[in-house]
């Protein structure tokens, strides 16, 4: 193999071998998903409020303005573009060690067991020495007559814990939560079309490899 023929090979593997959590692009308080074109406000933001609070801001002129609450198949596709598999379903998926752990920090951890440890609220050899989750409320509601519920979604970063039920996964189905009720350690999934023109990584690794090809034929044409 000659050297230009090396130089697209090595390129065309950096396009193949792209990793799946460079699909999401940090802004600081929120974060976008390039593949499916959706920011992702953080969930710490939220905490601590209830559903109908966070939902009677989402008008014109609310603190949320612009945002919406995200639904269980948005959540699992955020997911996906972190960790390169969409869950199937919307109970427990067990991740792979370590992987889904930039994500928790990214959306913002609301209950931190170190922390509870630290201030003698909990007990480290029941859950660990540091698991971090990001729990918050979605659009989904179960059909209860006459109740206002929502589901909790909820990712971990648990690889610490000497339990192996507490490692590290998602799920979009957690617990069923009433629109009224509050907790410090829950938020909400809020998104919105993003505001940025991010191009997906694959995107503009292809392009770079079309110019690339474009240019070497025109060498090769002058060549002969």
């Amino acid at each position: 193999m000659n050297l230009r023929k090396k130089h697209i090979a090595s390129l065309f593997g950096a396009v193949v071998m792209s990793s799946a959590q460079a699909a999401i692009v940090d802004h600081g308080i929120y974060l976008t998903d390039t593949v499916t074109g959706l920011d992702w406000l953080d969930v710490t933001t939220t905490a601590g409020k209830s559903y109908n609070q966070v939902f009677a801001q989402l008008g014109s002129g609310g603190a949320y303005d612009g945002w919406r609450y995200a639904s269980g198949d948005e959540f699992n596709a955020l997911i996906g573009s972190w960790t390169g598999a969409t869950p199937a379903v919307y109970g427990v998926v067990d991740q792979e060690l370590d992987k889904i752990d930039g994500l928790v920090a990214l959306l913002g951890d609301t209950l931190d067991y170190s922390f509870l440890i630290e201030y003698g609220k909990h007990s480290s050899n029941e859950y660990g020495n540091d698991i971090r989750y990001t729990f918050g409320m979605l659009s989904d509601s179960p059909s209860l007559p006459g109740y206002c519920f929502h589901w909790i979604a909820g990712i971990s970063d648990a690889d610490i814990s000497p339990y192996q039920f507490l490692q590290d996964n998602s799920v979009a189905h957690a617990a069923m939560y009433g629109c009224d009720n509050v907790r410090l350690d829950t938020g909400s999934y809020l998104v919105r079309n993003s505001i940025q023109s991010v191009p997906e990584t694959s995107t503009i690794a292809l392009l770079g490899l079309g110019l690339f090809g474009t240019a070497f034929a025109r060498r090769q044409k002058k060549a002969k």
